[in-house]
C-alpha cells in the first residue's frame, strides 16, 4: 500500500518560523543584556581604579589646582592615572604630549573620535565657587588656589546604562567618598544634583535621554582626602 506523505502546510510553516524567530529574539536579547551588564561592571571597576589613582597622584599635595576639566584630564592621562586601555589618539582635542583622550566603555573607542575631548574626564570641583558648580568647573575660579574635591565624568550614555551607573555607583558597590552626583541631559541641560543614594526607579527618571539619543552625562563627585570620608 502506498503511504501518503503529507508536508507542512503554509500555516504550520508560519507557526514554526514564528517560534524560531521568538527564540532567536530571546537569545539576542539575553546576549545584549549580558553584554551591557558586563560593561556596567567593567565601568564600575574603572571608576574605582581612577578614583584610587587620582588620590594616590595628589597624595601629599595641597590639593588639585583649579585648572579646568581639559587641563586636569590631559595631565592625568599623561601621568598614567587613567588606565592605558581607555586611551585613543584623535585628530584633534586633547592637549597632553601624546594627544590622547580617554573613553568610557560606551564611548567611540580608539580611532572613532566623535567627541574630541573623549567620553571620560576628570575635573576639579569647588563647592564654594560662585555660582556653585553644576557638573565640573570649566576653569579656575577667581583667586585660583586648590580644591579638595574632584569628579569623574562619564559622557554619552544611553538611558539604560546611565541609570545602571547612577544606581550602582551611588550604592555600596561604588567607590567610597562620593559626596554628590550631577547629571546633564535632554531635560537637565544645566546639570542638576541628585540626592544620594539613587534608586533604580529614580535613576531611570533622571536619565531622560532615551535610546537613540545617548546624551546623558554624569559627574560623580568625590572627596580627595580618603581620611575625610
Amino acid at each position: 500500500m502506498r503511504k501518503n506523505h503529507r508536508g507542512f502546510t503554509m500555516t504550520e510553516l508560519a507557526i514554526v518560523i514564528g517560534i524560531v524567530g521568538m527564540l532567536m529574539a530571546g537569545i539576542w536579547l539575553f546576549i545584549g543584556s549580558a553584554y551591557d551588564y558586563e560593561r556596567q561592571q567593567h565601568a564600575l571597576e574603572e571608576i574605582t581604579t581612577i578614583v584610587k589613582n587620582v588620590r594616590a597622584f595628589y597624595q601629599g599635595q595641597a590639593g588639585i589646582p583649579q585648572s579646568g576639566i581639559t587641563t586636569i584630564s590631559s595631565n592625568l592621562i599623561s601621568e598614567g592615572v587613567i588606565p592605558s586601555y581607555m586611551m585613543r589618539n584623535p585628530s584633534t582635542g586633547c592637549t597632553n604630549p601624546n594627544n590622547l583622550c580617554a573613553d568610557n566603555p560606551w564611548g567611540p573607542g580608539k580611532g572613532g573620535a566623535s567627541d574630541p575631548q573623549g567620553t571620560l574626564a576628570i575635573c576639579d570641583w569647588n563647592p564654594s565657587a560662585s555660582p556653585a558648580p553644576t557638573a565640573c568647573n570649566q576653569g579656575p575660579v577667581a583667586g585660583g588656589g586648590v580644591v579638595q574635591f574632584f569628579a569623574v565624568v562619564l559622557k554619552d550614555l544611553n538611558q539604560e546604562n546611565c541609570a545602571a551607573m547612577l544606581a550602582k555607583n551611588s550604592g555600596s558597590a561604588g567607590s567610597p567618598g562620593l559626596i554628590a552626583v550631577m547629571i546633564s541631559n535632554c531635560s537637565n541641560a544645566a546639570g542638576a544634583s541628585i540626592p544620594l543614594p539613587i534608586s533604580v526607579t529614580t535613576a531611570l527618571a533622571d536619565c531622560s535621554c532615551a535610546a537613540g539619543a545617548p546624551n546623558n552625562n554624569i559627574s560623580f563627585v568625590y572627596r580627595l582626602n580618603p581620611g575625610s570620608f
